[in-house]
């Protein structure tokens, strides 16, 4: 439901593009179908919003789970270049097995195992 709203609410202010409304759409797509959805409902945020910390986490995740390594690498080299730290302190997915999935996935990408 939340995605339809975010999809309108883009429809009728096509020019608002700020982080806010471009991750309340990615979020959902995360949250549903395989890995490479997932990854695809975010990097097209990239581009849009190169100095948003979220998109870089959540592709590296995703690149991680994929055995994507060399995009994982240019996505965690991004990721350091905007802020230090590349574990975020919460994370805001409601779901335990989302949460572990995003969690999991970033560790790996950071060569933390898991």
């Amino acid at each position: 439901m939340a995605l339809t709203h975010f999809e309108t609410s883009l429809r009728l202010n096509p020019r608002d593009r700020t982080a806010g409304h471009l991750t309340g759409i990615a979020w959902p797509t995360f949250s549903a179908g395989g890995l490479a959805m997932r990854q695809q409902g975010w990097s097209g945020r990239a581009g849009r919003i190169p100095t948003w910390p979220v998109t870089y986490r959540f592709l590296a995740s995703c690149y991680a789970h994929m055995d994507a390594w060399r995009k994982r690498v240019e996505c965690l080299e991004r990721l350091r270049a905007i802020v230090p730290v590349i574990m975020p302190n919460t994370v805001p997915l409601r779901s335990p097995e989302h949460r572990e999935l995003f969690l999991s996935g970033l560790r790996l990408a950071a060569g933390e195992g898991t």
